[in-house]
């Protein structure tokens, strides 16, 4: 399943990539982080039918010890996430759209 969702989404920002929907570079680096992460991800799925996570860190706080395991893919996932957050805020904020 998750083999499927991936592949898919690599074909839709890839369309979209295509097609000439990011303009911004913060949209363009979030969306190669993206693709990278996914990427990443899907590979793992397909060489080992799991991902391997290899990043382990004791914080040595009371409820985040140990703190989730997790991979650069994961890593990258994430930053791009908050790039498209902080970059859609920016652009609403440009624009003066009403908040919602």
């Amino acid at each position: 399943m998750f083999i499927g969702l991936s592949a898919a989404t690599l074909v839709v920002l890839a369309f979209y990539a295509i097609r000439g929907a990011f303009r911004q570079t913060a949209t363009r680096l979030a969306i190669c982080l993206l693709s990278a992460g996914v990427l990443g991800n899907l590979t793992d799925r397909i060489r080992h039918h799991y991902v391997v996570d290899f990043l382990l860190f004791y914080l040595h706080l009371p409820h985040a010890n140990p703190w989730p395991a997790f991979n650069v893919a994961d890593s990258c996932i994430c930053i791009a996430a908050c790039i498209l957050v902080v970059s859609a805020w920016f652009e609403e904020r440009k624009t003066g759209a009403a908040p919602r």
